[in-house]
């Protein structure tokens, strides 16, 4: 029921130059004095080498991760209330605190829920007019590094920088289509992404933009050391 039927274009192969990239500096700008500072600049000298446009852009000002994780919350009660209820989903978690959270969740006035709906509405709005002049957006992806499976993804951050990442949650709220692909390693080790971007229905663009800037890397062929 949420899906649409519409065409996709993907043309791998098709040169990028000229195309225009929003550069989300203000998320590079925060990597200053970490490790992987030098690869993700790197990554814009990728782009730029591929001949595309990059110009520097700054998201509209909204709290995208609290309204994001708030609505994720409200939904995800919804959409796991039987599997809560008889007390499968909290014994299948690795981290309990989900299970707490959505409990929390169910206690949320709809009035409020109403008021998040339309700030998502106002970023919806917002987010088009920015797509509109550009190709893609581009911005860090994990730029901490990947976390271990064997512990919660959000589990251990203490001692961690606390990065904004306002391009994923905006593309969440927004609907709009995105992508990470590799573009480097920390120095432990783990891969780091670099999150493509596009208008709505234009999924073939950020395909086509992450595509080229595997072909210029080889990022995508290499593999973690894994330690014993």
């Amino acid at each position: 029921p949420t899906s649409v039927s519409a065409p996709f274009d993907f043309r791998p192969g098709e040169r990028i130059a000229g195309r225009r990239v929003g550069v989300i500096r203000a998320e590079f700008q925060q990597l200053r004095g970490l490790p992987v500072e030098d690869t993700y600049r790197q990554a814009l000298d990728v782009l730029q080498g591929l001949g595309v446009i990059l110009e520097d852009v700054q998201l509209p000002s909204f709290p995208y991760r609290e309204v994001s994780s708030f609505i994720w919350q409200v939904e995800g009660f919804s959409v796991f209330e039987p599997w809560l209820r008889d007390g499968r989903l909290q014994r299948a978690l690795l981290n309990k605190d989900r299970w707490i959270g959505w409990r929390a969740a169910a206690l949320i006035p709809a009035p409020d829920y109403m008021k998040a709906l339309r700030i998502r509405q106002a970023v919806v709005r917002a987010v088009g007019e920015l797509t509109r002049r550009f190709d893609v957006l581009v911005a860090p992806m994990n730029p901490l590094g990947a976390t271990p499976i064997e512990r919660p993804a959000d589990a251990g951050t203490s001692g961690r920088p606390n990065l904004e990442a306002g391009l994923q949650y905006q593309g969440t709220l927004a609907g709009i289509p995105a992508i990470s692909v590799p573009c480097g390693f920390t120095r432990r080790g783990l891969p780091v992404g670099l999150a493509f971007a596009a208008g709505g229905m234009r999924d073939g663009a950020a395909c086509q933009m992450a595509h080229a800037f595997e072909q210029a890397t080889g990022w995508h062929r290499r593999r973690p050391t894994f330690r014993e």
